[in-house]
């Protein structure tokens, strides 16, 4: 049998492919290491066609996936398209972060004071801060009906919850009505054309109508170094199931107005940490800047509401914020540029930032 040549094939993907075509010989298409200097086959494997694609090692990685949108710790948010900002809220206060046609999220928040992480970062500084306690949820389903899940952070215990930790109601009546449902781990609650389940410490809610579909997860942790206020806290990802341009109308709330249909991350106020030995640090930052209007105005009357000014539940057609009427942030005092995170991150601190 004749020996062959390995052949470099130029395509229109730019990648380039070596191959070769004969029938039982040992000549095959061949990467690079198959190949001598003159470009003979070294090494083959009876076929009629082989093609590989020569892998270059040395290109860059893909970029990381963009983080999950939603709420951690004290209360550091992550934004649509990867933008943050802080959000210190009022003690006893209720604010809406979600605001869709079928679907309304709103959170508790309290005042909390606690240590920041062990030095070197933080040696030994007071954060007086809030922290999210409880999460109210609403869905109005397909048929009309409506499905109220409420978590209360305090309720749990160690990495567990506690039975009067999630509660949740399937009716049509708007308030949360008996008989309530307790969640357990491992429960499964459906209600129409939503559902919840629970797991540990983590609720998981998904709600499935055309055109607005969701998945949110709240999840309990300790408050670490806790001094006062909460002892345990939520943390909450919120997932939009279809895409930004399909949906019935553009998202609001504090979190959801940030899918507004421009693919740029605009991010809001951060608070800054200092690093000096003893500080004692009050958060003020209101996610001005991220936010259409002012914090005031996503503040809800009771756990359950579902209207206040940019309301978009039961709303079709509702375009996007206007990021016109954004306040912008101010100054936050610190001699810092970097912050615990509530997980266990660090997340960087920094004045009004738009990417």
């Amino acid at each position: 049998m004749s020996s062959g040549h390995c052949m470099s094939t130029p395509s229109n993907d730019g990648n380039i492919y070596f191959q070769h075509a004969s029938y039982n010989d040992n000549n095959c298409g061949c990467a690079t290491a198959n190949c001598d200097a003159n470009g003979r086959q070294t090494t083959g494997h009876n076929t009629v066609v082989m093609l590989y694609r020569l892998i270059e090692l040395t290109s860059p990685p893909p970029p990381p996936p963009p983080p999950p949108v939603g709420s951690q710790g004290d209360p550091h948010l992550t934004l649509a398209h990867g933008a943050r900002a802080d959000f210190r809220g009022r003690h006893g206060g209720i604010f809406n972060f979600l605001s869709t046609y079928t679907l309304s999220a709103n959170v508790r928040i309290v005042n909390t004071s606690f240590y920041l992480r062990p030095p070197p970062t933080y040696p030994n500084i007071t954060v007086h801060g809030t922290m999210i306690t409880d999460a109210y949820i609403v869905v109005r389903t397909s048929k009309g009906g409506w499905f109220n899940i409420t978590y209360s952070a305090d309720n749990v215990q160690g990495d567990h919850a506690r039975r009067d930790v999630v509660t949740a109601s399937c009716s049509f009546s708007q308030a949360a009505s008996s008989p309530l449902s307790y969640l357990q781990p491992g429960d499964f609650k459906p209600c129409d054309s939503a559902f919840a389940t629970l797991s540990f410490s983590t609720l998981e809610v998904h709600v499935v109508t055309t055109r607005n579909s969701w998945t949110l997860k709240v999840k309990s942790m300790p408050v670490y170094d806790r001094i006062s206020g909460a002892h345990h806290r939520l943390d909450m990802v919120l997932n939009p199931i279809t895409p930004e341009a399909q949906l019935v109308s553009m998202p609001h709330g504090i979190i959801g107005q940030s899918w507004d249909g421009d693919g740029r991350a605009l991010g809001g106020a951060l608070d800054e940490y200092p690093h000096t030995a003893g500080a004692i640090f009050t958060t003020s930052a209101m996610a001005e800047g991220a936010i259409e209007g002012v914090a005031s105005d996503y503040e809800m009357p009771d756990p359950y509401a579902v209207a206040f000014k940019y309301s978009r539940f039961g709303k079709k057609g509702v375009g996007a914020r206007n990021i016109s009427s954004r306040v912008e942030s101010t100054a936050v005092e610190s001699t810092a540029s970097s912050s615990a995170g509530a997980l266990g991150d660090r997340f960087p601190r920094r004045n009004h930032v738009e990417l």
